[in-house]
């Protein structure tokens, strides 16, 4: 006779250490991005939604091949995070990682835990039909963006205790 053994209440094995932690997920308003905001609240963090405030026109000839939803999306996902907050910046702007920082900061409180997310796809984006502006509306969103970001990060972690402030090099 074989004895049935119930099934272990769901423990979690590791502890990732990010209850009460605070993190920003730039393009979080839907998928990818969405799904990694969903995974970080359950794991306890509170999460920045960042979302396009609005997305203009592709320029004549070029079609946007990216998700843009609407601020009313990004809402809608924080209201089922519990505690989180959407942000808005368009992350080609040269100041929106000071602006997404300083959002989030006198709400929750100090991001640390930046997720770059969002990105910036258009077509035509083949070899031969690569132009300088599509190249730098890549770079700017897929490149820069992140870097800047990081940086900022880097900005305000300098003296700071906590996760992003114990985890700086001596270099910073």
């Amino acid at each position: 006779m074989t004895e049935t053994v119930p099934a272990p209440e769901a423990v979690p094995v590791i502890d990732p250490g990010l209850t009460g932690r605070i993190v920003l997920v730039t393009g979080a308003a839907a998928g990818i991005g969405a799904a990694t905001a969903r995974a970080f609240a359950a794991q306890g963090a509170r999460v920045a939604v960042h979302h396009l405030p609005a997305q203009g026109p592709p320029p004549p000839g070029v079609r946007w091949e990216h998700s843009a939803p609407a601020a009313e999306t990004a809402g809608a996902l924080t209201a089922g995070l519990g505690g989180a907050i959407a942000v808005a910046a368009d992350p080609a702007g040269p100041d929106a990682a000071r602006r997404l920082f300083d959002e989030v900061e006198e709400r929750p409180g100090p991001v640390d835990v930046p997720v770059n997310n969002a990105a910036h796809c258009e077509s035509p984006d083949t070899l031969t039909e690569l132009t300088a502006g599509g190249l730098e509306r890549h770079h700017r969103v897929n490149a820069v963006a992140p870097a800047l970001l990081t940086a900022e990060l880097a900005r305000r972690a300098r003296g700071r205790t906590g996760p992003a402030g114990a985890a700086r090099s001596r270099a910073w």
